[in-house]
């Protein structure tokens, strides 16, 4: 579901996420569209 190689460098800047950080990113791009019965959100939502 991630974007790879220059994609993710770009959406790391633009989102002002981590490159190196998978989660946070997971967190700023599908938090509505995941595949599956999952729902994803900060600890501090829950």
């Amino acid at each position: 579901m991630l974007s790879e190689g220059e994609n993710r460098r770009l959406q790391s800047i633009q989102l002002r996420v981590d490159e190196a950080d998978s989660f946070g990113l997971l967190l700023a791009t599908a938090q509505y569209d995941t595949i599956g019965a999952i729902t994803l959100r900060p600890a501090a939502d829950l």
